[in-house]
């Protein structure tokens, strides 16, 4: 997380997102889901995960879902889903026994 508030929000550095949609890009894969988790916090969409996947009411990456997982006391909590449908982010609850953490291929 390259945020400066990574309580508050979470954020790419550039390079890294670069570096991700290039190396999808020369396997001729695409970017399908943007993971990350709230610590001490519910496993929601924020104002501000929308503020930066959506400036100006724009999702940056229509395409993409979004997991937000909820950690307290250092274990997952509960877990969500955000899609852009009909012109806002959709949220879905995820069963935490649906979720698991896998190595990339």
């Amino acid at each position: 997380n390259a945020s400066p508030t990574p309580h508050v929000a979470y954020a790419f550095a550039p390079e890294q997102w670069l570096q991700v949609c290039l190396d999808a890009d020369a396997r001729q894969e695409e970017v399908a889901c943007v993971f990350h988790s709230h610590v001490d916090a519910p496993a929601v969409f924020s104002t501000e995960d929308r503020r930066q996947a959506a400036p100006s009411g724009i999702p940056l990456l229509p395409q993409v879902s979004y997991v937000v997982v909820a950690i307290r006391g250092g274990r997952a909590a509960s877990a969500s889903r955000s899609v852009w449908r009909a012109g806002d982010f959709q949220t879905v609850p995820l069963a935490l026994a649906d979720f698991r953490f896998e190595k990339p291929v």
